[in-house]
């Protein structure tokens, strides 16, 4: 079964625009773009007033660490905003300035890549006084984060924020696996204080007085890193012929489901054209247990839904009418309930969870953490770039 649906969509309190003809100009009042070689020119003579501060010697190798950071800043600002027009924003200036100065002190490319992140994002929170706070100050600590202190950062601050969006659980722990993984890139996960230490020294963490306060076990909270934990309807139960009954009636089966009880199809209704098409699908943690072929998410939106059905071996694509719409979301209502508070779900997505290796290792990991601690916004803004520059999916987690 295929589902067409076809949208255009704006993000919160966004607006679609038809793009049209920019015009790259600007002026001292009114900035309206600037090209790349303009914003190239402002990176330089921004490096300048940076050079300033630093002996002859040193300036040769600062200019060649600058360039680099410049030729991978201006690709991913043209990407953010063609326009490039915040180049031309002061307070933006500043916070290049700050970049340049960052990137002459290390030269390491893990830094600069960092950099490059931090300048976009924030130019993505402009005006956001909270984001570009931390944002800024991490620009200034980029060359002196240890890199075991970056990497349980970037790993923490994943497992804390990042759920996959994947109604598939399968899916969605391959998803998280690999993002952990990009996170680690082969490297040990920091253990023992001295990397949270670090941090703290940065301002990067706050550290909670002693015995205060602990993290919770991630078994506690596991099921919570996935979209939805469906409890699923057991096959032949009177649930499961109450919702068959309820489809048969507006004309939609299930090849492979039938009522255990046989009888009439509790008043079939025959002048409903019968649709036959994949309805349920097993329960991936639950054995004996079915779920809806589609989550919930495919019923929010103008109330109707076209299905790809087969009949006489050629495929037609089928509009459902208003009853078998409603009596389709209701099957996905029901087998989508929240199963986070039955035991043996939970207990089996963490033996799930832990088949996959890097997830085995983070939990492990997550559960010894010596000390509590909490992220500032400049914590929030290391690891954002951090988590940006080895998986560049996943959107910004501010």
């Amino acid at each position: 079964m295929e589902i067409n649906k076809s949208e255009q969509t704006a993000g919160d309190n966004s607006t679609q625009v038809q793009a049209g003809t920019v015009n790259n100009y600007y002026n001292t009042t009114n900035i309206v773009g600037i090209d790349e070689e303009r914003a190239r020119t402002i990176c330089k003579e921004e490096y300048a007033i940076a050079k300033a501060n630093w002996t002859q010697e040193a300036q040769g190798i600062a200019q060649e660490r600058v360039m680099a950071l410049e030729d991978k800043l201006i690709p991913k600002m043209k990407q953010h905003d063609e326009t490039l027009k915040i180049f031309g924003d002061p307070a933006f200036q500043f916070v290049l300035r700050k970049a340049q100065i960052s990137a002459a002190s290390s030269g390491e490319e893990r830094d600069l890549d960092m950099l490059s992140e931090l300048i976009v994002h924030r130019a993505e929170q402009n005006g956001k006084r909270e984001q570009t706070l931390g944002i800024t100050k991490a620009i200034e600590i980029i060359d002196q984060i240890p890199e075991s202190s970056l990497i349980g950062l970037s790993t923490f601050y994943a497992i804390d924020r990042c759920e996959p969006k994947s109604f598939d659980i399968h899916q969605g722990l391959k998803t998280l696996d690999n993002l952990y993984k990009s996170i680690l890139n082969d490297i040990e996960l920091p253990v023992g204080t001295q990397w949270i230490e670090n941090l703290d020294v940065l301002s990067a963490v706050r550290i909670a007085p002693s015995g205060i306060q602990s993290f919770k076990k991630m078994e506690e909270f596991l099921s919570n890193k996935l979209a939805y934990l469906p409890m699923g309807i057991e096959r032949n139960s009177q649930e499961y012929n109450e919702i068959l009954s309820e489809l048969h009636k507006v004309g939609l089966y299930d090849p492979k489901e039938e009522i255990a009880e046989l009888n009439e199809d509790n008043g079939d209704n025959k002048n409903a054209l019968k649709i036959e098409m994949p309805l349920f699908k097993e329960h991936p943690l639950r054995e004996g247990f079915l779920i809806c072929v589609l989550p919930p998410k495919y019923f929010i939106d103008n109330g109707s839904i076209i299905v790809t059905v087969n009949v006489d071996s050629k495929e037609f694509d089928f509009p459902l009418n208003e009853e078998q719409y409603l009596a389709y979301k209701h099957l996905s209502e029901i087998t989508y309930k929240d199963g986070r508070n039955v035991e043996s779900l939970t207990s089996n997505l963490i033996k799930e969870w832990n088949n996959y290796e890097t997830l085995n290792k983070v939990m492990v990991w997550w559960n010894q953490l010596p000390i509590f601690f909490a992220i500032t916004p400049i914590g929030v803004a290391i690891a954002n770039a951090y988590i940006r520059t080895k998986y560049p999916a996943i959107p910004s987690m501010y």
